[in-house]
């Protein structure tokens, strides 16, 4: 074999390679994400992902006094908050961008630059009941908390 083949082979090989790598990276990016959490009776704390599809999961059932944290994974901005939309009263004090003013701790949000990518907002619900909630920048996207 030549030192020409060897080279041809070689560069063959290193470009399947990088085609395969290639095809695999946006392949893994594109499938849904597993949270690996379910909703029980004995939680305290609930993670929601905001994926590019919407919230998930859709409708969880948690006790009275879980922590819910949502986290931005998509490449849309979010504000979370209570239904209707725009007036976001059903529960108030459920609305993301009405933090700042909030008196009440267990509200609140890290980092202070809500909105983006890997933001997080963080609400403990006190009330049972069945709370419809939504991204206030991108309203058509709705959820369910049912609150026991």
């Amino acid at each position: 074999m030549t030192i020409d083949m060897k080279n041809s082979l070689l560069l063959t090989a290193v470009l399947f390679l990088v085609i395969t790598i290639g095809l695999y990276v946006p392949y893994q990016r594109n499938q849904s994400v597993d949270i690996g959490i379910e909703a029980t009776s004995t939680i305290d704390h609930l993670t929601i992902l905001y994926t590019n599809g919407g919230f998930e999961p859709q409708s969880p059932r948690i006790p009275v006094g879980t922590t819910v944290e949502w986290i931005n994974v998509s490449e849309k901005p979010l504000w979370v908050a209570s239904d209707p939309h725009p007036s976001h009263t059903n529960l108030p004090g459920f609305d993301q961008k009405g933090i700042e003013s909030s008196p009440d701790i267990s509200l609140y949000l890290v980092p202070a630059h809500a909105h983006t990518r890997a933001s997080t907002y963080l609400y403990t619900f006190k009330a049972s009941g069945q709370w419809k909630y939504h991204n206030h920048l991108v309203p058509t996207d709705r959820a369910l908390i049912i609150v026991d």
